[in-house]
């Protein structure tokens, strides 16, 4: 499967296009890299985009800057003009093209011979998978694909490897002894299947669970008792959050992703920290514990083989609950997050963009199974939804939901021409909440007074997802919801359900 939006330097790319090769088209360079994403998390990578020379690989770079603060394996093939043009600064032609990209993708090549690209197009592969993950880049003169050359021999690389083990024992020997360990519970561990391994050793070790700050990935169940939230990404929150803690144990998450300027240790006084991960960028900068690098799966399994059975006189972590919200007019986004955990099967796949409401999903809107949930680790909007498509791509069998705010939906809103002609039955709800409503969130809690409108009245959104092919539905009152979530999971088509949300102002974190 291949994924796009090409230009002239392109075209020769296509010539005699075998039959087998699906072609994804996008209608926008940034919605082509951000559907590579989606599928290569959700397929395990990797996946193919093809991009115009310097104009089209401008477009995409938001989404190239997404893909590797996902660490997500999508190689990026971009046109160039014609070897004999070069010399000229021609037309459509990309000036320095690998240095365009940097520094958010792996590796970028462009080849010296065109005898040399399907060799460059099989390494950056191996590049792109190599741990920890990421985007990679080939330019490719247009006249290269008319050049015979030799075929490139299919081959593994293996990438798996396990941490010290006199680390891992001095490790699960603190483990042992801990009165009152936390887990944090990063991206990595989703990413590598690690979900059996680290429920047994929360239940081993009757420690409490959090979500690091800023997940894109979801490591844990939510409706596990273990299960507390996601830690808020400032030093005082997350103090508050680990206090009574002695020893933190941070699985495939950096030591910590913050938004919001606070003061003082991340830790409360007298806890110690313990960190497992592959990324050694992220072991560098952590700023307290020891750190440990491993594969997520592997270091957790070392753990456990040199844990002692769960101890009986370990108190039993009890579950935290949460009230129902009350159902006012407009419903708030919290309200139809509760009804969406009631409707929604628990094989859901969530992929969300809703800033506003993030805080408070997994109170009510749950994420029960591993890669059930994505969300952008690079923060910016216009993701979710082209991102969507992909992980549907490469999960036809399961429910994909993205939930996306009615600002976010405009960045990529040309995403559902692609779902339609796809004909994937991916199902998208907007929390529709009149405008960007985490801008003014953040607004009044960092003290930014009367800030310039950050309203969007007049959108139609139904009308608009009925425009590119979709099926568009406006849903106000609970039943309706109801309805509609139950018409799009049996619909073969791609559904939009736009729910207003009342827009209530609040602290963002």
């Amino acid at each position: 499967m291949v994924f796009g939006n090409p230009g002239s330097t392109e075209l020769p790319f296509f010539a005699e296009w075998p039959g087998e090769l699906r072609w994804v088209m996008a209608l926008q360079e940034a919605s082509a890299v951000a559907m590579a994403d989606g599928y290569a998390q959700a397929s395990g990578g990797p996946a193919y985009v093809t991009l115009h020379s310097a104009a089209g690989l401008g477009n995409g770079l938001c989404a190239v800057y997404s893909a590797a603060r996902n660490f997500s394996p999508v190689v990026i093939l971009a046109g160039q003009q014609a070897r004999e043009l070069l010399p000229f600064d021609p037309y459509l032609f990309a000036q320095q093209p690998t240095e365009f990209p940097q520094p958010y993708v792996k590796w970028a090549i462009e080849p010296a011979r065109a005898q040399d690209v399907p060799r460059a197009i099989d390494r950056a592969r191996h590049i792109a998978m190599q741990r920890p993950a990421g985007p990679v880049f080939v330019s490719v003169p247009m006249d290269d694909w008319d050049v015979a050359t030799e075929p490139v021999s299919v081959r593994h690389v293996g990438d798996r490897f396990t941490g010290d083990t006199d680390e891992l024992a001095a490790a699960a020997a603190k483990l042992a002894a801990a009165q009152r360990p936390v887990l944090v519970v990063g991206p990595e561990v989703d990413r590598d299947d690690a979900w059996g391994h680290t429920i047994e050793l929360a239940e081993r070790i009757g420690a409490t669970v959090w979500i690091s700050p800023h997940a894109n990935r979801i490591g844990f169940p939510e409706n596990h008792r273990a299960f507390r939230g996601q830690l808020i990404p400032a030093r005082d929150k997350v103090r508050a959050a680990l206090d009574g803690a002695d020893l933190v144990l941070v699985l495939g998450a950096p030591v910590f992703t913050y938004h919001i300027v606070a003061q003082g240790s991340p830790l409360p006084e007298g806890a110690e920290l313990i960190q497992l991960s592959e990324d050694p960028a992220a072991l560098a900068r952590a700023e307290t514990g020891t750190g440990i690098r491993t594969c997520v799966r592997e270091g957790v399994a070392a753990l456990l083989d040199r844990l002692p059975p769960a101890a009986g006189d370990r108190p039993r972590v009890e579950p935290i609950t949460h009230e129902q919200p009350p159902l006012t007019e407009p419903p708030t986004g919290e309200y139809v997050l509760h009804l969406l955990g009631d409707i929604l099967p628990p094989d859901t796949i969530l992929v969300e963009e809703t800033p506003t409401f993030r805080e408070v999903r997994n109170r009510h809107l749950q994420v029960r199974r591993p890669h059930g949930y994505y969300n952008t680790g690079a923060g910016g909007l216009g993701w979710a939804l082209p991102a969507s498509i992909g992980i549907k791509l490469a999960e036809p069998n399961a429910p994909v939901v993205c939930l996306i705010g009615d600002g976010a939906m405009q960045y990529s809103i040309q995403a559902l021409w692609t779902a339609a002609q796809s004909g994937i039955a991916l199902i998208v709800i907007v929390l529709d909440n009149g405008g960007y409503g985490a801008m003014k969130d953040l607004a009044a809690q960092l003290g930014a007074t009367h800030p310039p409108s950050f309203d969007l009245p007049g959108l139609d959104l139904p009308g608009l997802a009925r425009s590119y092919g979709c099926v568009g539905i406006r849903a106000t009152t609970p039943e309706q919801v109801r309805q509609a979530v139950s018409q799009a999971l049996a619909a073969q088509t791609t559904t939009v359900i736009d729910v207003p949300v009342a827009a209530v102002t609040a602290d963002l974190y």
